[in-house]
């Protein structure tokens, strides 16, 4: 779905997922004791990986 038109409220519910998302990063960074970027990149990895295994 990248390169399609979302819908307003499509985009509108990507928007608002971002805060848990964020809150998420934030989260295991200060559990996991490392730079929230680290963490993204993991998650990022996470998700790739595990979408690519269906």
């Amino acid at each position: 779905m990248i390169f399609s038109q979302p819908s307003r409220e499509a985009s509108i519910r990507q928007i608002e997922g971002l805060q848990g998302k964020i809150k998420e990063i934030l989260t295991r960074a200060l559990r996991e004791r490392k730079p929230s970027s680290e963490i993204a990149d993991a998650m990022a990895r996470e998700r790739i990986n595990s979408e690519g295994k269906c």
